[in-house]
């Protein structure tokens, strides 16, 4: 079965990925909670409807709570940030992009750990002054005036919302499949 789109349906997703790409653009705390917190309101919506309905919007909902919650928790569940959080792709792919989202206004050029994704040191424009990260209590929000943490947070809820998009899709696919195999049984 070839997947349908309607004009309203392209119209949400490119509202959703205007409304993405801001919040990784303009990523502080405020933005990031409000990201976070949609994410995981879709993401409850998506539970309750897989629960109540029945059919192919019941496998498609549950795919959506499934994907989105599993990615969700592996990346930002509870001591997700100091074990898995680091290991994940999409964890050093943002940690890559943000510099290129978030250039820094003074010119500086900041270098990167991918592993912990915090900055290591920092160069200043004309190349003579490094500015060494190594103290814990130092963060670029204290030397810089940013922060990849908020960047980091939007960053993974989308990746959350994307994934269990997929896995909506993947879930209704399945779905359709076992109607032909077996037809009449819900």
């Amino acid at each position: 079965m070839r997947p349908r789109f309607t004009i309203a349906g392209l119209l949400a997703l490119v509202a959703a990925s205007g409304v993405a790409f801001a919040a990784l653009r303009h990523a502080d705390e405020p933005v990031a909670s409000l990201i976070v917190t949609g994410t995981l309101l879709a993401l409850g919506v998506a539970s309750l409807g897989a629960a109540f309905r029945r059919g192919k919007s019941r496998a498609y909902l549950a795919g959506i709570a499934a994907f989105g919650w599993g990615y969700m928790i592996l990346a930002l569940g509870p001591g997700a940030e100091e074990s898995l959080r680091p290991r994940l792709l999409t964890t050093r792919l943002l940690d890559g992009l943000y510099p290129a989202l978030n250039p820094d206004p003074g010119g500086a050029v900041r270098i990167w750990d991918s592993g912990k994704g915090k900055p290591l040191l920092s160069v200043s424009p004309d190349g003579r002054t490094v500015m060494p990260l190594g103290s814990e209590s130092t963060t670029i929000q204290g030397l810089w005036g940013y922060s990849s943490e908020p960047f980091q947070d939007v960053g993974h809820s989308v990746t959350a919302s994307i994934l269990a998009l997929l896995g909506g899709m993947v879930a209704r696919a399945f779905a359709a499949r076992s109607e032909r195999e077996r037809p009449g049984e819900v």
